[in-house]
Parts: structure tokens; sequence; C-alpha cells
């Protein structure tokens, strides 16, 4: 996962949590420690479980979607889509068409980068409108 990738990772988990890890400056120095980021990653996501019950749905399709997008492994993405597909039924018989948009567009994204396109920084937008606008669904 490249740092940009990783910065905006942090970007998008802030938001959701409302945690100022940037303010650590923890990115600056993470440019070729990749255990560093995957720990990281890991953390950050346990953050996102233990915060509340939003946090801790969310937490899983932050996850899944994020280790979709950084080891592209079929399985890992597969589930990712599954949530996504969960997501945008629910939103859909809650009339919340704007959630329904964003993860239909995020299942898009994750199809598209798991066949090998470029798209994580279009995803990772989609899943940070995923996290804003689906909230209670």
């Amino acid at each position: 996962m490249s740092l940009y990738v990783f910065c905006k990772l942090i970007d998008v988990l802030e938001e959701v949590v409302f945690f100022k890890l940037k303010e650590c400056r923890l990115c600056l120095s993470l440019r070729r420690n990749d255990n560093l980021k995957t720990t990281l990653l890991i953390i950050c996501t346990l953050i996102v479980d233990s915060t509340s019950v939003r946090a801790e749905y969310f937490g899983e399709l932050n996850t899944l979607t994020l280790q979709c997008l950084q080891f592209v492994d079929d399985r890992t993405c597969r589930k990712a889509l599954i949530e996504i597909e969960s997501l945008q039924r629910k939103a859909i018989a809650a009339k919340n068409y704007s959630c329904q948009t964003n993860a239909l567009g995020l299942g898009a994204d994750l199809i598209m980068h798991s066949l090998r396109l470029n798209r994580e920084d279009s995803a990772l937008s989609m899943l940070n409108g995923v996290n804003n606008i689906c909230d209670g669904i």
C-alpha cells in the first residue's frame, strides 16, 4: 500500500472515530515500513470497532474494504462486496438513495480494483461517503 493510500485511510478512519492520528505525524515515518503500516491499520480498525455500534458495523465493512484494496485478495474482496450489497439493500429499504448510490459506487470500485485497475482513491472516497451517509442503516 502506498504512503498516499495509507494517509487517505487515516483520513477515512479519522472521520469515522474523530481520532486525530494524523497529528502524530505517523504518515511521515511510514515510507518503508510495511509491517508498521499493517500494524497501524489493524490498530485503527480495532479503534473503529470499539467506539460505537455504528463503528462496529462499519468496522467490518471498512476492514474488508481496506484489506481488499491493500492485498487484492479475491476472498476478502468477495466478502467486502457481500457486505456492500447487504448495505445497499438496507439503504433501498430505508429509502436512503444517497447511501445506496455510494454503496454501489464502492462495490464498482472494488470490482475494478480486483481486476488490477487502480481504483484506490475512488474506493477510499466512496468508503468515506458510505461511512458518513449511511449512518443509521
